[in-house]
């Protein structure tokens, strides 16, 4: 759920064209800000399902 909300704001960035080197700088800190935050939580979905996967083996 989260990842494709983040997916959907990269997305959004995507298409935002800007022409100042300030702004250019603000887009590329939202990127990085936006793929780290998707990756944070991914990691986080990973150790969950491997928790889960050791206290309720098959």
């Amino acid at each position: 759920m989260l990842t494709e909300l983040f997916d959907e704001m990269l997305d959004t960035l995507n298409r935002i064209h800007v022409s100042s080197e300030e702004d250019i700088n603000r887009m590329q800190w939202l990127f990085k800000t936006v793929r780290a935050l998707k990756g944070m939580v991914k990691i986080e979905k990973r150790e969950i399902k491997e928790e889960g996967e050791r206290e309720n083996p098959d």
